[in-house]
């Protein structure tokens, strides 16, 4: 492909992050804005199903958006939560890295042509990969292109998982590296995450915490007061809204109830469901609980 760059071990362009790995690869191709691979860039992976709940693909949207503010963004182009975390750093006008599985000239899955293209386009995104042009994505691919996601990263944030999630490898290689894991609570596979010692998130705040450092639960009481104070009112209001329908209600109709976007109440949900405030049900469904 001749609009990408072929990139070699001694390249100055050769992300040193990658020679932490065991085996670093010793070639990778490059499509877009390299700098986004610069070595102060603080990113950060959004990771997870390929299968996930709408809930969870909102979730993992929101996120991205919200931490594109200020970290790159970095993914594996999969359809769910990968591809809802490049999103999300669109959405932003952020930085994303999207990590193939296939060669540079390869855009798999199919489905997601268009979001490469304006990853490539939008002048802060890139395409990476360690596979030689044309290579078709395979079984054996995909954990190659996982240990790049792990080790291009600074912390890596699982949204939702199945038990055998591809997802689960990276948060594992991550830890091997000695990088951050996070994840969202609510699914199998960011269970057994966080039994194992990864960091349980709800936010772009907690994960900021996070790789400031301390947990997200070890927050000064005046940090922890003064962030509380500043999500109550909205979220007081969004519990009022869900009480008074008393019944379920879909996360896009209680955003129009509030006239707040749907990204933005799918994270206050959230936060209301892990106080023991609100139940998910199933499609991106919430009620009240009965306190």
């Amino acid at each position: 492909m001749s609009s990408a760059r072929r990139v070699c071990l001694d390249d100055p362009l050769y992300p040193a992050a990658l020679k932490r790995l065991a085996s670093p690869p010793p070639e990778l191709w490059m499509l877009g804005a390299a700098r986004a691979l610069r070595a102060d860039a603080r990113a950060v992976a959004i990771v997870g199903a390929r299968g996930a709940s709408l809930q969870a693909v909102t979730l993992a949207r929101a996120l991205a958006a919200e931490l594109a503010r200020d970290h790159v963004i970095i993914s594996g182009g999969a359809i769910g939560i990968d591809g809802a975390a490049h999103l999300g750093a669109l959405d932003a006008r952020g930085e994303t890295v999207v990590v193939l599985g296939s060669g540079i000239d390869v855009y798999y899955p199919a489905r997601h042509v268009t979001l490469f293209e304006r990853v490539v386009a939008c002048g802060a995104g890139l395409l990476l990969s360690c596979f030689p042009p044309s290579s078709e994505p395979k079984r054996w691919t995909f954990p190659a292109r996982n240990a790049l996601i792990a080790a291009l990263s600074c912390c890596v944030v699982v949204v939702e998982a199945g038990s055998r999630s591809g997802s689960l490898q990276t948060a594992r290689l991550a830890r091997e590296l000695a990088v951050p894991v996070a994840a969202m609570v609510g699914s199998a596979g960011t269970a057994q995450l966080i039994a194992g010692g990864a960091t349980p998130v709800a936010c772009a705040d907690d994960v900021r915490a996070l790789l400031a450092g301390m947990p997200a639960n070890a927050r000064a009481p005046h940090q922890r007061a003064a962030q509380d104070e500043a999500l109550e009112a909205e979220a007081r209001e969004l519990l009022s809204a869900l009480r008074a329908s008393q019944g379920a209600r879909r996360v896009s109709e209680l955003a129009v109830v509030l006239g707040i976007e749907s990204t933005r109440a799918a994270s206050l949900l959230l936060r209301l469901e892990l106080a023991g405030y609100v139940e998910a049900l199933a499609g991106a469904r919430y009620r009240a609980v009965q306190r």
